[in-house]
């Protein structure tokens, strides 16, 4: 009788170490899992913080743009105003060769 329940409880102890063990192995497949999904989190982060990049960029270049547009638009408006030419106006002075 003594020597079924040591080994019975030699078969629990057993079982339950095993058990332990197939524990063990489902927690290391979940933290590899979990590793796995944070390396593709990062490298999804990674590329909206690209093309963000690439984003303030093409701001920058239109802001760029836009500031020269201006730039001309103001030398444009301290020049003089120039005559439109009409190539069917007969010059104020005919003497003058065109």
């Amino acid at each position: 009788m003594f020597s079924y329940q040591a080994e019975s409880k030699y078969v629990k102890v057993a079982h339950n170490g095993a058990e332990v063990e197939r524990n063990s192995m489902k927690a290391a497949r979940n933290g590899d899992q979990v590793e796995r999904n944070s390396m593709k989190a990062a490298h999804k982060v990674a590329e909206a913080e690209s093309k963000s990049v690439e984003v303030a960029h093409k701001v920058a270049e239109a802001e760029s743009k836009s500031m020269e547009v201006a730039h001309k638009v103001a030398e444009a408006e301290r020049k003089p105003m120039k005559p439109a030419h009409n190539p069917h106006q007969v010059p104020s002075n005919p003497h003058r060769s065109s």
